[in-house]
């Protein structure tokens, strides 16, 4: 899956998003494949859930590249890879 990613961020064209999919995720950070994390937080405490990210052995820094927060109380977070332009 990693070379087909590869292949894809080398063609001309759009940004890829990746929405949801804990798997290939995993997989696109393994790989250093990951150029930004938008990440959302939203003020709701519901006392449980999935991890946003699955462990690794890695550790990985991110430099904050924006931050907005919405009217609705959401803030949205950009950060790249360390080390990244």
């Amino acid at each position: 899956m990693a070379e087909e990613v590869c292949w894809l961020k080398a063609m001309d064209g759009g940004d890829i998003f990746v929405f949801g999919s804990a798997d290939l995720t995993a997989t696109l950070i393994e790989n250093d494949l990951v150029d930004e994390y938008r990440i959302g937080i939203n003020p709701i405490i519901l006392g449980g859930g999935m991890p946003l990210f699955r462990g690794s052995d890695k550790r990985r820094k991110l430099r904050l590249l924006k931050a907005r927060t919405l009217k609705t109380g959401v803030v949205i977070l950009h950060y790249a890879p360390e080390g990244s332009q």
